[in-house]
């Protein structure tokens, strides 16, 4: 199982300039895009915020990561007229990556590591996609 964790960058930025009823929209787009990009067996779901999480079953960790990076692309390659007004400018987000490769992880270990992961991201410049080490 992989786990991937999604964040919008700066979406507060969004919120301030454009408004919560905005926000709302983007939240709603990136959240549709995340179902449409895994398989029926996954689970892409909102876990609060900005923050999506992404469960792939039986994925191992470079599939993961290849289907993180084309995700952010896609993100990444839309803007209000693509998204039909749901973006009000380009939006990108920040990701990371953890797989579980012991039996005895805990589902808050796996996401606490694709966390840390998703943290790096951000700090390393965001619009990227980071591994857990």
């Amino acid at each position: 199982m992989s786990f991937v964790l999604c964040d919008i960058d700066h979406f507060k930025q969004i919120n301030d300039r454009y408004g919560h009823l905005q926000g709302d929209k983007v939240i709603n787009f990136i959240g549709q895009l995340l179902l449409n990009a895994v398989r029926s067996h996954d689970v892409a779901a909102r876990t609060g915020g900005e923050e999506f999480v992404l469960m792939l079953n039986g994925t191992s960790n470079i599939n993961a990561m290849n289907i993180a990076h084309r995700i952010k692309s896609q993100i990444a390659g839309q803007d209000a007229r693509s998204s039909q007004g749901a973006l009000p400018k380009p939006v990108t987000m920040s990701m990371g990556v953890y797989t579980v490769t012991e039996a005895n992880c805990t589902i808050e270990e796996c996401l606490e590591r694709a966390d840390q992961a998703m943290y790096r991201a951000k700090k390393e410049g965001r619009n990227r996609v980071v591994n857990y080490h």
